[in-house]
C-alpha cells in the first residue's frame, strides 16, 4: 500500500514517530554547533576571495606605468571601488536580513493543534483547518496536494500563499525561493530584491576583473617584454572566470523567473488552486512584476534596500474573464472563474442565473468574498 500524502496522512502511517518526536529532532540538528560551523564555510569562502580580489586589484594598480593617462587610472579606480561596495553590501543584505517569518496571526493555538491531532480521517481533518482559516480571517488560495488548505506540521501554522518550510532554517519562509548556502540565509520576500541586486553586481565585479587583469598582462610587460604573471594575478583570473561562469547561469536564470513571477521551488512544482495547477498563477506582466519585487520607485531599484511592494502574505494575480456562450434564458452556469485583484482565481461550486434584461452571449467578471461563496457581478459587457 502506497503512504498516502498529507499531514493527516503521515499521521495515520506514522502513529508510533509522535509530531513533537520529528520536531525535536529537527531542532536538534538544526542548532548543532558543528553543523552551524559547517554553514559559514562557503561565507567565509566568499569574504576571502573578495579580499583576495581587492588586494590584487591594488597590486596590479599601483603597478601600472606613471605615463598611464591619469584620467584612466581615476575611472578604473572609481568604477571598481562602485562595483566592490555595491556587491559586498548586496552580500552583507542577504547575509544579514530577515527573509520573512510568517506573522503570528497564521499560527495555531495549543487547542487548536491539539483538536487537530485528533481528526480520524483526512476529510476530518480539512474542514478544521478551513474551519480555523476562517475563524482567524485567513485569506488562501493556493492548497495542497489533497486539496487542503497548505498546513505545516513544525511550525504549527497555516502556510500563507508561496510560503514553504524550510528544513535548514526550520521556519517557515514567506515567498521562499529557495535556500542559498553562499549566504547562509534562506531568500525569501524580504530579502529577494537584495539577492537579485547580488547576482547583477558580482556579475558585473567578476567581468571588471577579467578585463582589467587582462588588459593589464597583455598590454603591460617587464623589461624584458615578459608578461607580468604572478600567483595572485593568475589566481584571481581563473577564479573570475569560474565565478564569471556560474553567476552567469545563476543570474539570467533568476531573470526569467523575476519575469513570469515565479520562485525557484514554484518553476519545479507548480501552485496548486482551486482551478488546478497553474505556472502563470502570479504572473501580472514584465513590469508589475518587476514592481513588485523592486517597487515603483525607479531610482531605488539598484540599490539594496527594501521597497517590494505587499506585505509577503498577500500577492497579485491578473485578471481573467470567461465568456459565457448560453444562449437561453435563465440558463445555469457552472465552473465560474471568479475575479479578484489580489487573488488567483478560484472556481466554486455554485451556480448563479443571468438575468433576462442582460444581452446574451455575454462577458461576465466576478469578485469572491473568498472563504464565503457569495458571488457579485461587478461588470458585464455585450460580446
Amino acid at each position: 500500500m502506497n503512504e498516502p500524502r498529507g499531514s493527516v496522512a503521515r499521521s495515520l502511517c506514522c502513529g508510533d514517530v509522535p509530531n513533537s518526536i520529528r520536531a525535536t529532532c529537527q531542532n536538534a540538528y538544526a542548532n548543532c554547533t558543528l553543523v552551524k560551523a559547517v554553514r559559514w564555510l562557503p561565507v567565509a569562502a566568499i569574504l576571502c576571495s573578495k579580499s583576495w580580489s581587492c588586494y590584487t586589484f591594488f597590486l596590479v594598480y599601483n603597478h601600472l606605468p606613471e605615463e598611464d593617462s591619469s584620467n584612466h587610472k581615476i575611472a578604473t579606480l572609481v568604477l571598481y571601488h562602485i562595483l566592490f561596495g555595491l556587491s559586498t553590501w548586496c552580500f552583507l543584505a542577504c547575509l544579514v536580513s530577515n527573509p520573512g517569518h510568517v506573522p503570528d496571526d497564521w499560527r495555531l493555538t495549543d487547542e487548536e493543534v491539539e483538536h487537530l491531532s485528533q481528526a480520524s480521517s483526512e476529510e476530518e481533518w480539512k474542514g478544521m483547518l478551513l474551519e480555523f482559516a476562517r475563524g482567524k480571517g485567513l485569506e488562501c488560495f493556493q492548497f495542497s496536494v489533497q486539496g487542503a488548505m497548505r498546513y505545516c506540521e513544525t511550525c504549527f501554522l497555516i502556510k500563507p500563499d508561496r510560503s514553504h518550510h524550510c528544513s535548514v532554517c526550520n521556519q517557515c519562509i514567506l515567498k521562499m525561493d529557495h535556500h542559498c548556502p553562499w549566504v547562509n540565509n534562506c531568500i525569501g520576500f524580504y530579502n529577494y530584491k537584495y539577492f537579485i541586486l547580488f547576482l547583477v553586481y558580482a556579475y558585473c565585479y567578476c567581468l571588471f576583473l577579467l578585463v582589467f587583469l587582462s588588459t593589464y598582462l597583455f598590454l603591460y610587460r617587464d623589461e624584458n617584454n615578459d608578461v607580468n604573471w604572478n600567483i595572485h594575478i593568475s589566481g584571481i583570473l581563473v577564479l573570475s572566470f569560474i565565478s564569471f561562469v556560474f553567476i552567469s547561469c545563476l543570474l539570467w536564470y533568476h531573470v526569467f523567473l523575476l519575469i513570469v513571477n515565479r520562485t525557484t521551488l514554484e518553476q519545479f512544482r507548480k501552485p496548486i488552486l482551486e482551478t488546478g495547477s497553474s505556472g502563470k498563477a502570479w504572473n501580472m506582466g514584465t513590469f508589475r512584476n518587476l514592481q513588485e519585487v523592486f517597487g515603483d520607485i525607479g531610482c531605488l531599484w539598484f540599490l539594496p534596500v527594501f521597497t517590494s511592494m505587499g506585505n509577503g502574505t498577500h500577492f497579485s494575480c491578473p485578471r481573467m474573464v470567461r465568456v459565457a456562450s448560453g444562449v437561453g434564458l435563465g440558463r445555469k452556469y457552472d465552473s465560474v472563474i471568479v475575479i479578484h485583484e489580489r487573488s488567483p482565481s478560484v472556481k466554486l461550486d455554485q451556480h448563479f442565473e443571468l438575468s433576462e434584461k442582460h444581452p446574451r452571449p455575454v462577458t461576465v467578471e466576478y469578485v469572491a468574498q473568498h472563504p464565503s461563496p457569495r458571488i457579485e457581478i461587478t461588470h458585464m459587457n455585450s460580446c
